[in-house]
């Protein structure tokens, strides 16, 4: 009994060397999904928009709970943004569950997707690999990437639940088993991606390769069920909100569809943002993917076909006018389940011989020698980095081959390597996404980081300074038009009017001249007192006809000496800046010069 209570006692102290190995080597992906939860959970609370259409959203909300269309026509006094109206409605029953309609209820939806997705992607990576250190891996990938995606995880937008229920239809859609069972989970993922086609309209590309990934693993009569009640589910639910909603075509499909392109945005956040924090992973999945291919291991093509549309939908979106960092949170998602498989299925198998070995012997060390020769001719590129790193991947991944790990030493020596790249790879990030840089103002040397948590922290004092800006926007007598943010408006009890930031969705495609007549004819008519403006109008952010009837019929107040005041300075506290105020030809001033700029 001595030498079974010794070999039990090496297991565990083993055990507890390797679970140690592993969280040194995830250290740096721990710290940046720590971060997420500090800046997530700490601005949830705050009253104003984190994005400028999150207020938007709010008021869709509020009217579903009142039993009016979402998608009515834009002359009735509300446009819908071009999105689907699941979070819409998901949210709606959020507030009343709550007993709160404001904004924060969004956020939390959010919040929840979010957690539902690293859900997911755990219980997926541990499915496909049985690798819990694996499947612990891939969710915090994710999170990592959270300032790649401008933030977007847990702001009042439907990205989140969008990406969680696309990640939900296609684990069900790709679940292994045969018989009832897959049966079952064929049907739950066809009713789930056709809501995930009202989350978000690219949610129907993911929807098709799911479901081509479904016929080729299950040849019966499981892919006709499923697609009979994706086809009958899908057409109920368009059914009602062409009922419902009469300009929902106009707004969700044909506006869409018509939206310009941006080349010069494009290539710029390329460049800048997806290649230089994606290389690595993406290089080290492509070659994963052409081993397991010649290894004849099928269920990985599952998602090589996932990434791949995931890369599609991220850069498509990308491409569009007003394309932003959103369109990079499913490439995040499916790359980040990639590495976990990577993971799962390289630190416990071995690698057959053959074409494979050939492979590693020879293009391997060309990979290796282009890799450390570019790498050291742009000595500031902000590649330099991912190139070093996949160059020591290279020769992890040629040691893999050479030592074959099906022998403890060489298992041992390239399970340590393959680590040292996967920590190298999160120092990086964490580096980059918080990257310390001298910056001289007003005389001084500060340092700044590239994606500083303290902006996104809200403060007491950046609320009460917010507070202010909202009290006296409240104490404008008249009528008020917050052009940029109705949201507010509502806040402080003021009238709602058009979402101008709605509003120019429909003037961005060939669907152009779709502005709003009964906006036009307000501004003609002076029936606001006040224009609250983020920024000044000579910028393109506004149509022109709704700049040209500004410009007739207001006078902006920051231009009138005469009146001796200003009434409201940058409110850089917010992240929205209602900075700039209008008022009508005709309106005279107050005899007192009371409203003085607020001081920060």
């Amino acid at each position: 009994m001595l030498w079974l209570k010794k070999s039990l006692n090496l297991k565990i102290l083993f055990l507890l060397i390797r679970i140690l190995l592993v969280l040194i080597c995830l250290s740096p992906f721990i710290f940046l999904a720590a971060r997420f939860f500090v800046i997530s959970l700490s601005r949830m609370g705050v009253f104003y928009e984190l994005e400028f259409q999150e207020g938007d959203m709010a008021l869709a909300c509020h009217r579903y709970l009142k039993g009016l269309p979402l998608y009515p026509d834009p002359e009735q006094g509300f446009v819908h943004m071009t999105y689907p109206p699941v979070m819409d409605v998901v949210t709606s029953f959020a507030m009343v569950i709550l007993g709160s309609k404001e904004i924060w209820v969004g956020r939390l939806v959010s919040f929840l997707s979010t957690m539902g997705t690293c859900l997911i992607i755990f219980l997926w990576v541990k499915r496909e690999t049985g690798s819990y250190s694996g499947a612990f891996f891939a969710p915090l990938i994710y999170l990592s990437y959270y300032p790649m995606s401008g933030y977007w995880y847990d702001i009042f937008r439907p990205d989140s639940v969008f990406i969680f229920s696309v990640m939900l239809g296609s684990y069900l859609l790709t679940w292994k088993f045969e018989g009832r069972k897959g049966i079952m989970y064929g049907v739950a993922g066809a009713l789930v991606f056709s809501v995930a086609a009202y989350a978000k309209q690219s949610a129907v590309l993911f929807g098709f390769t799911a479901y081509v990934i479904h016929v080729i693993l299950y040849r019966n009569k499981v892919p006709i069920i499923t697609a009979a009640v994706g086809l009958f589910s899908s057409l109920l639910i368009l059914g009602y909100l062409y009922l419902t909603n009469p300009f929902f075509h106009t707004q969700c499909i044909r506006i869409l569809l018509e939206h310009g392109k941006n080349l010069e945005s494009w290539h710029r956040r390329l460049d800048n943002e997806l290649v230089q924090f994606t290389l690595i992973p993406f290089l080290i999945l492509l070659i994963w993917h052409v081993t397991s291919i010649f290894e004849k291991k099928p269920r990985t093509l599952i998602h090589l076909a996932l990434f791949a549309t995931s890369v599609y939908a991220g850069l498509k979106g990308l491409y569009k006018m007003g394309g932003y960092k959103n369109n990079y949170v499913p490439i995040a998602a499916f790359l980040s389940l990639g590495m976990g498989w990577f993971w799962g299925y390289t630190f416990q198998t071995g690698v057959k011989r053959g074409i494979i070995r050939f492979v590693s012997l020879f293009i391997m060390p060309v990979i290796l020698a282009i890799g450390l020769w570019y790498s050291s001719r742009i000595p500031i590129h902000p590649l330099r980095m991912p190139l070093i790193i996949f160059s020591i991947f290279a020769v992890a991944w040629e040691l893999r081959i050479i030592l074959n790990p099906e022998n403890m030493i060489g298992k041992y020596i390239h399970t340590a390597l393959l680590g040292i790249v996967i920590f190298i790879w999160g120092a990086f990030l964490c580096h980059q996404f918080s990257a310390l840089s001298p910056v001289k103002e007003n005389g001084k040397w500060t340092l700044k980081t590239r994606y500083p948590i303290e902006m996104r922290v809200p403060t007491p004092e950046i609320v009460k300074y917010s507070w202010k800006v909202m009290e006296r926007i409240k104490s404008l007598p008249g009528t008020v038009y917050m052009i940029h943010h109705n949201y507010y408006a509502w806040l402080i009890g003021k009238q709602v009017y058009y979402p101008v930031d709605a509003v120019r969705d429909l003037t961005i495609g060939r669907g152009s001249g779709m502005v709003p007549r009964n906006l036009l004819k307000a501004l003609d008519e002076r029936r606001f007192d006040f224009i609250v403006i983020n920024d000044r109008i000579e910028r393109d952010w506004l149509d022109n006809p709704i700049r040209n009837a500004i410009r007739n019929n207001y006078i902006e107040i920051e231009n009138l000496e005469k009146f001796g005041w200003k009434l409201l300075r940058p409110v850089d506290a917010t992240g929205m800046k209602p900075r700039f105020v209008w008022v009508r030809k005709d309106w005279k001033p107050p005899e007192e010069k009371s409203l003085e700029p607020i001081k920060q």
